[in-house]
Order: C-alpha cells, then sequence, then structure tokens
C-alpha cells in the first residue's frame, strides 16, 4: 500500500511530496498500516531538538486502507478519528537523557474525512472496425469519476498506430471527461489488437483496461510506399507525429527521418496542408552552393545576437555591480553558440558555445575533435585585419562582411549540432520546480536563446524549405517539420494538420505484381497515391498579464533607493515563462532588479511579485518603460511604465531648521534682543566650494505671525561670546561608526577590568570627538545689511556656525489689541519668524529655518 500511495503521490502532486513524505516516514521508521487511522499501533517518530523560543513543523501524512469498488460507501467520504501522542522534556546539558527529567504529556485527538478515487471507463472496448491504410479514424473514451474526491488519471499504450493523451489528467467530482483516440494504420493487419491502460494515480487497485480493435486494409496501395521509404519519428516506425501541448503563435520543432530501404535513390515531393501553420525544412548539404553562403552569414548573425545578449546582459547589471568578467562568465552558463571559442576574458561580447556550457537543466550533445572542435570563422586574420577583441570582433570581416577563407564544413556541422540542441531541449510547457531561483533564471534564458537560435537558423538559409528531395541509397534523411499553431479563436480544439508525400521517381521492380497492379504498368512507371502524414497538436493559449501598468514612485532625491516589484500574473492553467526587458537607455540603468532574475517561470493561474530597487542618477521626470515578454506567446508581451520626479540634492546641510528662543520663564519682549543666542550650523556636502546667502524672508508668510507678533533673525558679530561653548562639530557617518564601535570596546573592557585597553580607547575616542576643524580662515562670513543678510564662502566639505538672535515685534497691531483686550500685558507662546539659507546663483534650492519662542507684549507696545 506504501508503494502505490507513493506512486500515487508522484502523479498527481509531483515529487516534492513525495520526497517530504518519504523523509517523513524514513525518520519515523512507521509503516502505511501503523500510520493509519485504523490501525492499532501508533507511527514512531524520532525524537526532535527545539531551542528555547523556536518553533518546529512536523508533517503528518496519513495513509487511509483501501476500499474495493464493491464496499459499501466506496467513493464517499468516511470520518474517522485519531489520537496524537507528544512527550516533551527540558534538555538538561545539550543531552535529552536521564531519568530524572520532568516530562510532559499532551494527547491531540485528531479528525479525518477519507475517500477512494474510483473512476469508470466506457466503452470498455474501441471497435474501429476496417481502416484504410493512411487514413485517420477517431473514437473517444468517457472517463467519470464516480467518487466524492477528484481523481487523476493516465492513459498509457504502447503503439505505432493508435495515439491519445496521455498527459495526466484531473477529474473532478461526479464529473466526467472525454479521451480522444486516433488510430492511422501503416500497413495491413487483418487482425489488429492492442490494450489502453486508464491508471487511476490515486487508487491502482481501480485501474481499468480498454481494448482496442480494428482490421487495417489498403485499398488505394498506400502501403507500397514502405517499400521504398520509411518515416521514423524519432527511431520508432510510424505515420504521424504528436507535438503534444503547444502554445498558440509559438514555434515547435520536431524531426522525422526518411529512411531509405532501396540500393538507389529516391526521389520525394513533400509538402504540408496548410503552409501557415506547419512547414518542412531540411539541411543545407555541405557540397551545395549554398552552403558557402550560409557559412558566411551564419557567423555575422550569431554576432548579432550574441552582441544584442551581451548589452542586455550590461543594461540590467547595476553600476555597482560586478565587472564584465564576471558577466562573462554568467553569459557562458546559458548560451548555446560560439564562433569563437577563444574569445578574451575581457571582451563584453561573450560568443555562445555548446562545448562549454555549464548547465544542469539540458543535455549538451559531445563534440567529437574531428568535426566539432574547429570554430566558426577560424580563418587566420590577414595582416590588414584588426586584432581588436570585443565588439569590435565583427570589423575582421571588412565593410562587406565577408569573410575569405571559411571553413564550410565547420559551420556547417556546428549548425547541425546547435540544431540537435534545439530539438531536444527546447520546451513548450515549462517545469515549475527548480532547486533554486538561480536555476529557474538560467532555464528560461536558455529557453530564450534556443528559441532565437531556432530563427536565426532558418534566417540564415541553413533550414530551407523542403520540396523536392532526393534520398540517398539506405541512407537516413532528417526533415524538420515546425509548427506554428496560429489563434483561430477556438484555442482549445485539437490541431489536426497533414503532410503529404509523392514518390516521383521510384525503381518499380519493386512493386507487387497483382491483378491491380499488372506487370506492364509497373514497367511502365507506375504512379502511386500521394502519402498522408499527420501531424498532431493540443494548442493552448499563454496568457501574460501585468498587476500595474503604471508604477509611480513620486518624488525623491537622486542616488535614493526605492524598492518596487512587478506583478506578473498567468491568466492560464499552463506554466508560463516570462522575461523582463529595460530599454537599454541611461535611465534604464537606475533600474536595478534583485538578484538579476528577469527571467522566471509563472504556476498556472498564479502570479509571482518581481523586486527591483530604483536608485536615480540624474534629476528630473522618470518615464522610463519595462517590458515584460511571454516566452511562450511572442505576441502577448505587455509594458509598466515608471514614473518618478527626482529633485535635485541639496549641495548644503543644516543641522537644525527649527531654533527655540525664550522657553520658560523669561520670555522676549518687544523690541529688544533675545538674551540667548542660537547657532545655525551650515555645512558644504560638495567637493567645491560654495558660497551661501543666509537672508531675512522678503514676504512674511501669513501663517508665521501669531496673533499680530512675529520674531526676525538678526545675525550679529558680537554674540559669538555669549553663546557659551564651542561651536557644535559635524561629524560624517564613517567617524560617527568608528565612535560607536570604541564605545562598545571601552565597555567590554571596562567589564573585563582591563584598564590599560580602556585608556588606550577613551584616548581614541577624544581624539576622534575633538579632530582638528577645516581650517576657520578658509571660512569667510560677510554680514550686510545691519547684521539682516550674511554671506558665507564655504570651501568643499566644510562647515560654519554663526550665532543668530530673534528680535520680536508687532506685525499687526489692530490683532495685538484684540489678543490683548483691554489688559495692560500678556505673554503669547509660540510666536514664529522665519529666514531662508540658499546658493546665491540658486534660488530654487532653498531651506527656510524657523525661529520658535514666547513674547510678552505690553499696551505701550502698540502705540
Amino acid at each position: 500500500m506504501e508503494a502505490q500511495f507513493d506512486e500515487a503521490l508522484t502523479k498527481a502532486y509531483g515529487s516534492a511530496l513525495e520526497g517530504q513524505f518519504d523523509k517523513a516516514m524514513t525518520k519515523g521508521g512507521g509503516s502505511a498500516e501503523g500510520g493509519s487511522a485504523e490501525g492499532g499501533s501508533a507511527a514512531h517518530f524520532d525524537e526532535v531538538l527545539i531551542k528555547a523560543g523556536a518553533e518546529r513543523t512536523v508533517a503528518l501524512a496519513l495513509l487511509g486502507t483501501p476500499v474495493r469498488a464493491t464496499a459499501v460507501g466506496a467513493g464517499q467520504f468516511t470520518r474517522q478519528s485519531f489520537t496524537l501522542f507528544c512527550e516533551s522534556s527540558a534538555a538538561a546539558g545539550g543531552s535529552q537523557a536521564g531519568a530524572d527529567r520532568d516530562v510532559e504529556r499532551l494527547s491531540v485527538p485528531c479528525t479525518v474525512n477519507l475517500c477512494t478515487a474510483f473512476v469508470r471507463v466506457a466503452p470498455a472496448l474501441l471497435d474501429f472496425g476496417s481502416v484504410d491504410v493512411g487514413t485517420l479514424k477517431t473514437m473517444y473514451l468517457r472517463i467519470e469519476n464516480v467518487s466524492q474526491v477528484a481523481a487523476v488519471v493516465q492513459c498509457r499504450l504502447d503503439s505505432k498506430v493508435i495515439n491519445c493523451t496521455r498527459a495526466p489528467l484531473t477529474v473532478g467530482p461526479h464529473q466526467a471527461a472525454s479521451v480522444r483516440v486516433d488510430i492511422y494504420p501503416r500497413r495491413v493487419n487483418a487482425r489488429y489488437r492492442k490494450q489502453i491502460i486508464v491508471r487511476n494515480a490515486l487508487n491502482r487497485l481501480n485501474d481499468c483496461v480498454v481494448d482496442v480493435r480494428s482490421t487495417h486494409v489498403d485499398r488505394r496501395r498506400v502501403a507500397f510506399h514502405n517499400l521504398f521509404y520509411k518515416t521514423l519519428v524519432p527511431l520508432n516506425e510510424q505515420n504521424f507525429v504528436d507535438f503534444g501541448r503547444v502554445p498558440l503563435n509559438a514555434r515547435a520543432l520536431r524531426a522525422i527521418i526518411l529512411r531509405n530501404v532501396c540500393r538507389c535513390p529516391v526521389t520525394v515531393d513533400l509538402w504540408p496542408g496548410d503552409a501557415a501553420e506547419c512547414a518542412l525544412a531540411v539541411y543545407v548539404p555541405v557540397a551545395a552552393t549554398e552552403a558557402r553562403r550560409v557559412a558566411r552569414r551564419l557567423p555575422l548573425l550569431e554576432r548579432q545576437a550574441v552582441l544584442h545578449s551581451s548589452i542586455e546582459r550590461f543594461k540590467e547589471s547595476s553600476r555597482f555591480e560586478l565587472p564584465a568578467s564576471t558577466l562573462h562568465q554568467t553569459e557562458r552558463g546559458h548560451m548555446c553558440l560560439v564562433p569563437f571559442v577563444h574569445a578574451a576574458k575581457s571582451s563584453r561580447v561573450d560568443y555562445l558555445d555548446l562545448a562549454h556550457t555549464s548547465t544542469t537543466l539540458g543535455t549538451i550533445l559531445p563534440l567529437s575533435a574531428s568535426r566539432h572542435d574547429v570554430p566558426l570563422g577560424s580563418d587566420p586574420l590577414p595582416a590588414h585585419a584588426s586584432t581588436t577583441q570585443g565588439c569590435n570582433t565583427f570589423s575582421r570581416y571588412g565593410p562587406a562582411g565577408a569573410a575569405p577563407n571559411v571553413n564550410v564544413q565547420a559551420v556547417v556541422a556546428r549548425a547541425r549540432q546547435v540544431l540537435d540542441e534545439i530539438l531536444e531541449g527546447l520546451d513548450m510547457v515549462p517545469p515549475t520546480q527548480f532547486p533554486s531561483l538561480h536555476a529557474e533564471d538560467e532555464y528560461v534564458r536558455r529557453q530564450v536563446d534556443l528559441r532565437k537560435y531556432a530563427e536565426l537558423l532558418v534566417a540564415s538559409g541553413f533550414l530551407r524549405p523542403a520540396r523536392r528531395i532526393t534520398l540517398p541509397a539506405e541512407a537516413d534523411t532528417p526533415v524538420i517539420v515546425m509548427l506554428q499553431p496560429a489563434d483561430v479563436g477556438d484555442s482549445t480544439s485539437r490541431l489536426d494538420a497533414n503532410l503529404y508525400f509523392r514518390l516521383v521517381d521510384q525503381p518499380c521492380d519493386l512493386l507487387p505484381f497483382t491483378e491491380s497492379v499488372p506487370a506492364e504498368a509497373a514497367s511502365n512507371g507506375y504512379q502511386l497515391p500521394v502519402r498522408r502524414f499527420l501531424v498532431q497538436a493540443a494548442p493552448y493559449r499563454s496568457e501574460l498579464d501585468i498587476g500595474q501598468k503604471s508604477i509611480n514612485v513620486g518624488n525623491m532625491q537622486a542616488d535614493e533607493a526605492s524598492r518596487k516589484y512587478l506583478v506578473v500574473q498567468n491568466r492560464s492553467e499552463t506554466p508560463l515563462m516570462y522575461g523582463i526587458h529595460k530599454t537599454g537607455s541611461i535611465a534604464s540603468g537606475d533600474i536595478c532588479f534583485v538578484d538579476n532574475n528577469r527571467y522566471g517561470v509563472v504556476r498556472g493561474l498564479d502570479s509571482r511579485k518581481v523586486v527591483f530597487v530604483f536608485r536615480p542618477s540624474l534629476n528630473g521626470i522618470y518615464n522610463e518603460q519595462i517590458s515584460i515578454a511571454n516566452v511562450l506567446d511572442p505576441c502577448g508581451a505587455k509594458r509598466a511604465t515608471l514614473k518618478a520626479v527626482v529633485r535635485r540634492p541639496s549641495k548644503f546641510y543644516i543641522q537644525s531648521l527649527h531654533l527655540h528662543f525664550g522657553a520658560g520663564a523669561e520670555p522676549l519682549e518687544v523690541g529688544s534682543h533675545s538674551h540667548r543666542v542660537q547657532l545655525l550650523t551650515v555645512r558644504n556636502m560638495t567637493s567645491k566650494a560654495r558660497q551661501l546667502l543666509v537672508r531675512r524672508m522678503d514676504e512674511a508668510d501669513p501663517q508665521a505671525t501669531n496673533d499680530g507678533v512675529m520674531l526676525d533673525p538678526l545675525f550679529p558679530a558680537d554674540a559669538a561670546a555669549e553663546v557659551g561653548g564651542a561651536a557644535p562639530q559635524l561629524l560624517d557617518r564613517e567617524t560617527e561608526e568608528k565612535i560607536e564601535a570604541l564605545e562598545q570596546k571601552l565597555k567590554i573592557a571596562a567589564r573585563k577590568k582591563r584598564p590599560e585597553k580602556a585608556d588606550k580607547y577613551r584616548a581614541k575616542l577624544a581624539k576622534l570627538r575633538g579632530r582638528d576643524a577645516p581650517d576657520v580662515g578658509a571660512v569667510q562670513v560677510i554680514r550686510q545689511a545691519e547684521d539682516t543678510r550674511v554671506r558665507l564662502l564655504l570651501p568643499a566639505n566644510s562647515d560654519v556656525s554663526i550665532p543668530v538672535v530673534a528680535v520680536p515685534r508687532i506685525a499687526d497691531r489692530q490683532v495685538a489689541a484684540a489678543w490683548l483686550d483691554g489688559r495692560s500685558q500678556g505673554v503669547i507662546d509660540g510666536v514664529h519668524g522665519q529666514f531662508a539659507v540658499h546658493e546665491e546663483k540658486d534660488k530654487d534650492n532653498v531651506k527656510i529655518v524657523t525661529l520658535v519662542g514666547s513674547v510678552v507684549v505690553r499696551t505701550e507696545d502698540l502705540a
């Protein structure tokens, strides 16, 4: 029963759940019967050590007892209960042994609803009757789920003439599904018998067997084609090819082999039934005149494709990330083709190499030293050719782009190797389980490259259309079938396309002489009927959507990081592969995706958040486009717009924008200077000298007045002595971090009673806190307009502190008189004043400093 449960888990839920169950059973050491609800013994689980304050999750797998279909209540939920016993104790000294420890026991009552999945298949016998060779006939199986739980079924058969859906099919409770069964005979058989096994992945005792019967006849003598050639897919002789599930608007490739069984050449005409959806192509022969043109054109297209890929790698990298040499190693992880193996490591242009691809997601075909170790375009450089590596490698063929010496055989051999890799590694339905995000990213990148190079082989002319081909004697000739389903509205219907083969030149002495084919007719060139080769596929629609088409970051400063995310949504039931691309502009370099995972797979009807960091380097209005491509359907790409307003960074810093005067029991008096003096500390944050202007506001802010009274700033030179202490020194972030680290070391040294180290740390702290200030002689403070304006000349990375006093004045006498309301005097709290600090030549970046204090107002002040 345990093996059956493991197999059901594999088919229904994948290998991840199966691995978790096996791990739990291995650690527990229990059996399926012992852990069931009806078993009499409890399954044992190993002891688990849990640290203080930590949490552990224990997965509990329950195996139900199988029920026969004839049992009472079969296919219905039955409620069962059991108890889970837990014992816990404190681990002393890191050991859990000991008989004197306190043991706490806990019992957890559990209930479960169990149901066995049962399916019913009808009919039990598929009798196709008499079927002509080369004719398609279809019948349907009805699979009905008679239980209250979903069932997962899968059809298994081994046949060269029968085809049906072999992917796992989920049937809902009390629902039914139809499975199409096609038969396509290839030779005469008066008594054809086959069996189709319908496996119930959740209940292997409920597997069903369907018998298939038919009589194969050849009224049109189509089977005579087998006397001259055979069709192999890929090594089995059959008259159809099934592409499986293929997304709309995506190109899928399959290879069929035409094997000539004669001792002389045979000429065959080939054409598809619908040229818009299906196309046939063959390799270009090495000895053909087109081979040299392909050998010259293919390396150029490779360089252009690889150059675009390298630029894309550069665009997605951050300006704070690794150099080009690291990108070179990453680039080689998923590319497929390399014209020059010995390209410089420092080059940003990295060519694709199958022989050096280090990916575990695909099988790289071995290269032989005689055929494939010669790099594409391995002709020696002429004396006048440029030897500069990198992007200038493209110019080695001259302005016309033609290589004087091209190894045609090496180019064609490597192109065939790439095509074999495409046929083997190109996936139409991506997997959803990967060991890491990096592996998922590399898998999707490789799928993108395979599709790109499939287009490249067609554009270069290496794959040319197959119309009439000559099959060499007793040899195999591969033919590439390229299928691209079009969106015709009903994307759920099964696609049936036809390929037609017609013998043009064949040895007629191999034809059997029958009454319908007399010897005279055969000797005079008897024409065989056209043979039909069936191409089947199950097209589906891959829909990509995004959560936000416009991402507004808002106002921010340059070099300020903002973390945002894109929501990639999959609207179809099939997994989706996406790729995120940037425009390549200067502004796009400020967008950096976390871990560079711009490629990934989204499960069916699911979504994924792709996090990126936006750190603008320039000021202005950002309106940058981000493209989200659907790898499976190139027509389903989406665009998102990143919007932001980046302000110009401040070139100076003010320690405090609020200066408080007259706080406490001593308020300010109208017309008198405040006894308290505050310091305005300004720091130049740039590496250049700056001229700053500190001035009183030209027009008072109406909100700055309080009951008709406001504060005016003055910057007297003789008030510096009244400050009562030195001006505060502004420390940079690095110095503050050093001070914090030394303070921690000082605490440790004092706790460990090491006075020598403590004195050493105190000396370092005193040196950092009382470090020499910048050359004060270089800072110029020029007061103007009766101490109401101050002009500051600050050198690079310097700061200055100027004294500020507040002078209260009556701004509105009527409002102040109304506030007094006949009283002789009164104290007004929260009186404000303002002054501005800005660069002398830049009045746009202005910082406002606010004065706050309490003012006593008397009646005589209003006169």
